[in-house]
C-alpha cells in the first residue's frame, strides 16, 4: 500500500482492487497500518447484508435470516480469512453481493439487478481469484438449472457469466488480475495429475487441525440433507442446487494439498445458506432455537483459538522496532535477502520493497551499488548461513549477515 501510494502503482502483481481500497483509506486515516486493518474490520463483515436479506425472503423468518448472518460471521474461518488472508475475505464478501443480485434479478426479472450483479461480479474478478472461481462455478451452475427447468430466465444470467468468462480470459493475457488466473490453471493442472502437486500446507497448531476437521464434518454432513430439502421443495433449488455442488466440491478430500485448504475457507460463505434451509424445514421456535445453539456453539468454541492465532500481526512492535534499527545501520541502497515470506512483508514495510528479495538467486546480474545482508529470525532453525556469511548484527530477535561480494 505504501508502495502504491509513493509510485503510483502496485509492487506486486496482484489483483488491484484491495490495494486500492486501502490506499483510499490511508488518504482518510493517514496511517497505513490502519489503512490495512480497516478492510477486514469494516468490510468483511457487511457479508452479512445479503445473508441476511435472502434467507429473510426465503424462509421469512428473521430468526433464521438473523442466525446465518451470525453463522457467517462466527465462522473461524471468516476470521482466518480476515487476519491475512484479506483479499481474499473481501473477494468472497464481495461474491457474496454478487449471489443476492444475481437472485433478484432471476426473482425479480429486471434487468437493473442484472447490472449490479455485473458489475459486482467485475469488482470479485479484480479482488481474488478465488472468489472469481467461486462466482464463476456459481453462475455457470445456476445457468444451468435455469436451462432445464426455465429458459425464460436464462438471459437474466447470461451477462453475468460472459463477464465472467471475459475476465477470465483477459486475466490470461493480461496482467489485469495480477496473473491470479493462473493459480487456477495449475490447479486444473494438479488435479488432472499433468503437474507435480505443489508444497503440502499442513496447520501447525492442533486449534487448526480440529476447526478444519469440524469445517469439513459440517460441509460434508449438510449435503445429504440439503439434496433431500432441493428434491422435496422446487422454491428452494434455485440457491440450493449450486451450494451443494460447491460444499461438495470445496470438501472434496481429493483436491490437491496445495488448494485443499484454501477451498476449505469457503465454508464460511457456503454454510449459512443451506443451514437457514435446513432448520426451516422443523417448525416451532423453542425447536428451531435449540437446533441452531449447537452449531453457534461449536463454532464459537473454534472462534477463540483462531482469533488468538490469526488476529494480531506475525511480529510483536519490539520486534519490529528491532527491523527498523538493523536497517538504519546499513545504507539506503542496501539490498536484504530474507528467506522467510512473513519476514520478508515487513521488511518491506521498513526499506524499498525493490531493495528486498527472498533469496540470493533473485539478486540482479547488474552491479550492486550497495552490501547485500541475509536477515534471519533468531528462531528460524530452516536457514543457516554457509560460514562464510559473517555477522554484521546480531540482536534479540534477528541477525543480519554480511554477504560476500559476488565474484
Amino acid at each position: 500500500v505504501k508502495y502504491l501510494i509513493t509510485h503510483g502503482h502496485q509492487y506486486y502483481l496482484d489483483p488491484p482492487l484491495t490495494f486500492y481500497v486501502m490506499a483510499l483509506l490511508y488518504v482518510v486515516v493517514k496511517d497505513f497500518m490502519w489503512a490495512v486493518k480497516l478492510v477486514p474490520i469494516l468490510l468483511v463483515p457487511l457479508g452479512i447484508f445479503p445473508i441476511y436479506l435472502l434467507v429473510l425472503r426465503e424462509t421469512h423468518s428473521k430468526l433464521l435470516a438473523a442466525s446465518a448472518s451470525a453463522i457467517y460471521v462466527l465462522n473461524p474461518y471468516t476470521i482466518r480469512l480476515s487476519s491475512d488472508l484479506i483479499k481474499n475475505a473481501l473477494g468472497l464478501s464481495l461474491f457474496l453481493y454478487t449471489l443476492y443480485f444475481t437472485y433478484l434479478a432471476i426473482k425479480e426479472r429486471k434487468w437493473v439487478y442484472v447490472g449490479v450483479a455485473t458489475a459486482l461480479s467485475v469488482a470479485v474478478g479484480l479482488t481474488h481469484i478465488l472468489a472469481l472461481g467461486t462466482q464463476l462455478a456459481f453462475i455457470a451452475l445456476v445457468l444451468t438449472y435455469l436451462a432445464l427447468s426455465d429458459r425464460s430466465q436464462v438471459k437474466y444470467v447470461v451477462p453475468i457469466l460472459i463477464t465472467n468468462i471475459t475476465l477470465v480470459i483477459v486475466g490470461t493475457q493480461t496482467p489485469l488480475l495480477g496473473w491470479d488466473v493462473f493459480k487456477g490453471l495449475r490447479y486444473v493442472e494438479e488435479l488432472s495429475g499433468l503437474e507435480e502437486p505443489g508444497p503440502v500446507h499442513r496447520p501447525q497448531s492442533p486449534s487448526i487441525l480440529k476447526a478444519l476437521a469440524i469445517e469439513r464434518v459440517l460441509g460434508i454432513s449438510l449435503i445429504p440433507p440439503s439434496v433431500i430439502i432441493a428434491f422435496k421443495r422446487r422454491a428452494t433449488r434455485l440457491l440450493l442446487i449450486s451450494l451443494i455442488a460447491l460444499l461438495i466440491f470445496a470438501n472434496n478430500p481429493l483436491n490437491p494439498p496445495e488448494f485443499e485448504w484454501r477451498f476449505l475457507l469457503l465454508n464460511s460463505i457456503l454454510l449459512p445458506i443451506p443451514i437457514a434451509y435446513l432448520i426451516n424445514e422443523v417448525k416451532g421456535f423453542l425447536i428451531r432455537i435449540a437446533l441452531l445453539i449447537p452449531i453457534v456453539m461449536v463454532l464459537i468454541s473454534q472462534v477463540v483459538p483462531i482469533a488468538l492465532l490469526y488476529l494480531r500481526p506475525t511480529i510483536t512492535q519490539l520486534e519490529l522496532n528491532e527491523l527498523r534499527e538493523i536497517t538504519q545501520k546499513f545504507p539506503n541502497e542496501t539490498i536484504y535477502v530474507v528467506p522467510n515470506v512473513a519476514l520478508k512483508y515487513w521488511v518491506e514495510t521498513i526499506v524499498n520493497p525493490e531493495n528486498v528479495v527472498k533469496s540470493p538467486k533473485e539478486l540482479s546480474e547488474a552491479p550492486i551499488e550497495g552490501p547485500c545482508i541475509l536477515l534471519l529470525s533468531n528462531k528460524d532453525l530452516r536457514h543457516k548461513p554457509p560460514p562464510m556469511f559473517k555477522v554484521a548484527y546480531r540482536g534479540t530477535y534477528f541477525t543480519a549477515y554480511l554477504m560476500p561480494p559476488r565474484p
